[in-house]
């Protein structure tokens, strides 16, 4: 383990910087040196220092000020102090601003009264980093054990709500039907915020047939062109797309959907056709799909492909399109 120090020394006495160059060299640690306060302060917030010495009294700046100008900027690096001018008020000062030592010249015993010294508090804020440091990557761990407790709940949530839906939509024979399982699932199974059924039309067009969370302009009407923009784009090239809308004004956005979210386009495909889509909103801001979900949502929209196909002009059962949400299906 490295136990080398980074030192600064701000002293205006020549004879000063020398010794302590001379003695910290002697134990392994490197030292930089400044001549005024003004340029110590100046070097202690352009490096990483462990601890840095500073005399109190010096022509431009007093080891007051410097201290001051430090602890202003940073809270992680020792402060020592050293004089041979002691008086109880400059010590209290010292204390107060956050100095770790105050130290009297002519130093009878440097290695006792200035190495020991400067050793102990580099390895007092040390510590402190280090803690700092196993503390962050805690909660970091934290955040990624929740994360990814909540997709492994979302996944098992998913996968019951995909058996059960499998079952029912065997006997769905119309949008009204469809729309319902759809609300359960979404609503209840996967706890999803908004959510867009799209139903393909004559002319590559694809229409909004049911929905929830979602803002529409005042006649109510949701049409998409296969081809025409990213969610037609995805629609055209027959996969899910992920479509990162949680900035305002994000590329892509149309008006009808939910500010700050993130959009997944999953075309609903049966025998190699693309009947209808679906189109899932996510807030977490964190992240977009990730692709167990995407998986999961592609198989979803699989299994609403078949009755969707029944919905349509000559279709098995096929009925007029529903109208949900407040939404009136465009013709």
């Amino acid at each position: 383990m490295d136990t080398s120090l980074k030192l600064l020394v701000i002293d205006d006495e020549e004879l000063m910087l020398s010794l302590f160059e001379a003695v910290m060299a002697e134990h392994g640690h490197a030292v930089a040196t400044a001549r005024s306060g003004q340029e110590g302060v100046e070097i202690a917030r352009t490096g990483q220092f462990d601890v840095v010495i500073t005399d109190i009294r010096m022509p431009d700046m007093s080891g007051i000020e410097v201290l001051g100008a430090i602890r202003a900027h940073s809270d992680e690096v020792g402060v020592v102090l050293i004089t041979g001018y002691a008086s109880l008020e400059t010590a209290i000062d010292a204390l107060r601003l956050g100095a770790d030592a105050y130290l009297l010249k002519p130093f009878e015993d440097f290695e006792r009264d200035v190495l020991k010294v400067v050793e102990r508090i580099a390895q007092k804020y040390g510590y402190r980093r280090e803690n700092k440091r196993l503390t962050a990557d805690l909660n970091e761990a934290n955040e990624h054990l929740k994360r990814a407790n909540l997709e492994y709940r979302r996944t098992l949530a998913f996968l019951n709500t995909q058996h059960q839906m499998a079952s029912m939509l065997c006997n769905a024979r119309d949008v009204e039907s469809i729309g319902a399982i759809a609300d359960q699932a979404f609503i209840l199974g996967f706890e999803t915020q908004a959510y867009a059924l799209l139903l393909a039309a004559p002319e590559g067009r694809f229409e909004l047939v049911r929905s929830s969370g979602l803002a529409f302009a005042q006649d109510g009407t949701v049409s998409v062109e296969a081809g025409s923009g990213p969610v037609g784009t995805a629609l055209a090239q027959r996969r899910a797309a992920q479509l990162d809308l949680r900035q305002p004004g994000a590329e892509g956005r149309e008006p009808w959907m939910p500010e700050g979210m993130a959009c997944l386009v999953v075309p609903c495909v049966a025998a190699g056709e693309v009947v209808g889509a679906l189109l899932v909103f996510d807030p977490d801001p964190g992240q977009l799909f990730a692709t167990e979900r995407v998986s999961l949502y592609t198989v979803l929209a699989a299994q609403i492909a078949a009755p969707l196909v029944l919905t349509r002009p000559g279709g098995a059962g096929a009925a007029p399109r529903a109208s949900q949400s407040g939404v009136r299906a465009a013709s």
